[in-house]
């Protein structure tokens, strides 16, 4: 996750990104 590290506001919510690593499968929306 080290382009969220490095810019947070890529278009992402954390709480999305949380969601989604929660979830157990990372993808794109």
């Amino acid at each position: 996750l080290a382009e969220f590290e490095a810019n947070p506001e890529a278009g992402y919510s954390w709480d999305q990104v949380k969601s989604h690593l929660n979830d157990g499968s990372w993808r794109t929306v």
